[in-house]
């Protein structure tokens, strides 16, 4: 009769575990929300259900199901993302984001390498680091902010360098390209040859080159070495919405260098290089 009666309990415990069970997961409730930045924010929360919210400034509050949950916030006005764990078990749980600290925002560099190789860059500057590269999209974040010399091999053992403006809030973004490799069977036993480009500027140049054959490049801030066609060219780059143009001749003994340089497009447009060999 006890053996029986202890049988009872044990499945009518069971019952009742089974049958409120997903009561239990089903519940809700209400989690307040205060957004104390200047700007909107991304909440994303993975628990016993996912959830993503796209909130403005102030307090809001949003439903959610009861339990433990990863949360994931992405601060447009610091470009910083928060991560933690807050568990919703009544309608009393706040979570809150605090205003930007400009002390506490760390500046991120994105580097984006079109070669299927591991790169080294050297930067120099407020503080020195070393960046390990691979390719595809490369990230770091505890960056000093300020101006930085980079220095970097690829392509065969070519040394690329310029300057790097990171960025006290918001995000720099730089690229790596892939060599760029020409068929040349059209021209003389000499093509390619190297040609380099000291581009002075603040900023990229998207530069135009017509000649033996037309060339398109994006010339960093820096020196920049290419394979060229031996011959004159006429240059026709964009700057501070002028154009600037001239004339350059690529030797064929591969030690040609110009210089882009806003100090000596000053008076005339056309004076946007100065050629050395």
């Amino acid at each position: 009769m006890i053996k029986r009666s202890a049988f009872l309990v044990s499945m009518l415990a069971i019952l009742f575990t089974t049958a409120f069970a997903p009561a239990l997961q089903d519940e809700k409730y209400e989690l307040f929300i205060h957004n104390n930045t200047e700007d909107g924010v991304t909440i994303t929360l993975e628990g016993p259900k996912d959830f993503k919210f796209a909130l403005s400034p102030g307090k809001i509050n949003k439903t959610v199901n009861a339990g433990t949950y990863d949360y994931f916030i992405e601060v447009d006005e610091c470009d910083i993302e928060i991560a933690g764990e807050i568990t919703v078990e009544d309608n009393n749980q706040e979570l809150i984001i605090p205003p930007c600290d400009e002390e506490v925002v760390e500046p991120k560099i994105v580097i984006n390498v079109h070669i299927d190789e591991a790169i080294t860059m050297e930067l120099v500057g407020p503080e020195t680091y070393t960046l390990n590269l691979e390719l595809g999209t490369n990230k770091f974040r505890a960056i000093v902010s300020g101006d930085y010399f980079y220095s970097y091999e690829t392509c065969d053992g070519q040394l690329f360098t310029g300057v790097l403006d990171v960025k006290k809030n918001g995000t720099t973004k730089f690229t790596i390209k892939s060599c760029e490799r020409l068929i040349y069977d059209d021209f003389d036993s000499i093509n390619p040859v190297r040609f380099r480009i000291a581009n002075h500027y603040s900023e990229t140049l998207d530069v135009t080159l017509i000649g033996p054959t037309t060339f398109f490049f994006s010339i960093s801030p820096g020196l920049n070495r290419l394979d060229m066609v031996a011959g004159r060219y006429q240059y026709i780059f964009v700057y501070d919405n002028k154009r600037v143009e001239g004339f350059l001749t690529v030797g064929k003994n591969g030690n040609t260098e110009v210089v882009f340089s806003p100090a000596f497009a000053g008076i005339k447009v056309t004076d946007g290089a100065i050629l050395t060999d």
